[in-house]
């Protein structure tokens, strides 16, 4: 028996997680034609968007280039 959409998709999202360096850090999302986004990565969607914390709140992002944001002690 094939496991389900549901089932693969969040195998998925778990291994991508697991090997995911930016999660838990200090992030900039450039995105074309609006605003960076920078604050902490913290998840990412089922919909396979980057959850990003801001001072705002937290924003979904599904496309853009996110760089890490590196202290001053780094």
């Amino acid at each position: 028996m094939r496991p389900s959409r549901q089932t693969t998709l969040r195998r998925l999202l778990d291994e991508w997680r697991e090997r995911a360096e930016t999660l838990g850090s200090r992030v900039t999302v450039r995105r074309r034609g609006t605003d960076d986004v920078t604050g902490v990565a913290r998840d990412v969607s089922a919909r396979g968007g980057l959850l990003v914390e801001t001072d705002d709140g937290t924003v979904e992002l599904t496309e853009g280039e996110a760089s890490r944001v590196r202290d001053a002690s780094d």
